[in-house]
């Protein structure tokens, strides 16, 4: 078991630094460009926005679904200057703030971003609405197992034996909060992890659902099979005494009460991090094998390398470590659901 887990670390490791290189190439490509002078006048939807008239203009991404630009040389004052402004505008729905950013909706559902720099520097950005239409909920499959919920408007992502994806609006932080309720009187209590706009939790069968708050009256629910690690995960109740000679640190590990589903927390952390960078990955890639030409990658570019070094510190630390049986049997489970995504990027 342990080379096995091995090999496909490899594997894994190799998968990271490919991920790296082609972040760094997109980069490169992106910045060929150099720097130029835009103008406020030349922004499609400059009509949601308040003008800029400080600073140096940068313009990133420019079309009818999505803006982003910098607004580079402009004094510290500039960043709380603009979000007033853009609060006066409209944009003070679901507002979040935290010192250097600050996200809110208009009433029309376009969502703006406003993130500022040591460096004298304001980026922004601003998305339309999702494109949502009435749906019926399936009576079949995956969604049979959750609660119908109140509201037709949204978009069926993905429906299949595996995953049931859906994003609805016209949902309220109230009736959001409300769904979670009927999902626990459904039966998914265990393992659950709940704050004020996110819900993830298994039932007694091992399905998983995910239910998020995105603000504007949106949420995303998500509900994932159980796969066939879950289904095998047993621990032996009499193991062998060779059983015992490979895995002394194991088992003392699994008596220890400060564990997670069986697993050391800093091992399930690192596993869970890996999955929720590679989900953003893939949904990354998925934009840029749509349109390789759009600038707005440049947008993204930072957050996702500096997730990518905090990626790899956690991953690597594991390299050489012995795993329990319930730590082998996740490292399994979650490279199999990686290697599923990355599939459907490639194809």
């Amino acid at each position: 078991m342990k080379e096995k887990i091995l090999d496909l670390y490899a594997k894994n490791k190799k998968v990271v630094w490919i991920v790296g290189a082609v972040l760094v190439v997109i980069i490169a490509l992106v910045l060929v460009g150099g720097s130029k002078q835009d103008k406020f006048s030349d922004i499609l939807l400059k009509d949601y926005i308040p003008e800029i008239k400080k600073g140096k203009l940068e313009i990133v991404s420019n079309n009818n679904d999505s803006l982003s630009f910098h607004v580079k040389k402009v004094p510290k004052t500039f960043f709380n200057e603009y979000k007033n402004e853009c609060i006066k505008k409209g944009f003070d729905i679901d507002s979040t703030e935290d010192g250097n950013e600050y996200e809110a909706f208009n009433k029309e559902g376009y969502k703006l971003r406003i993130s500022t720099y040591s460096d004298g520097q304001t980026n922004i950005y601003l998305d339309a609405p999702e494109k949502l239409g009435e749906i019926t909920w399936p009576t079949s499959g995956l969604a049979t197992l959750i609660p119908t919920p109140e509201s037709t408007l949204g978009k069926i992502i993905t429906d299949s034996s595996e995953y049931f994806h859906i994003q609805l609006g016209k949902t309220s932080k109230d009736e959001y909060k409300k769904y979670v309720t009927s999902c626990e009187d459904k039966g998914f209590t265990v393992d659950y992890d709940k704050d004020e706009n996110s819900f993830s939790a298994k039932n007694k069968d091992n399905y998983k659902i995910s239910v998020k708050y995105l603000g504007n009256d949106n949420i995303d629910i998500y509900l994932e099979a159980p796969s066939e690690e879950d289904d095998s995960e047993t621990t032996p109740s009499n193991p062998s005494s060779s059983d015992n000679t490979e895995t002394d640190n194991n088992t003392q590990t699994n008596n220890d009460s400060n564990l997670v589903d069986g697993m050391r927390k800093e091992f399930k952390d690192s596993m869970d991090s890996y999955e929720e960078f590679m989900d953003e990955y893939v949904s990354f890639m998925k934009k840029y094998n749509a349109n390789p030409t759009d600038t707005g990658l440049l947008a993204d570019y930072t957050k996702y390398l500096s997730k990518y070094s905090k990626f790899v510190e956690d991953f690597d630390k594991w390299d050489g470590n012995d795993l329990n049986k319930k730590e082998a049997a996740y490292y399994l489970k979650v490279q199999t659901r990686v290697n599923k995504k990355l599939l459907d990027v490639a194809n």
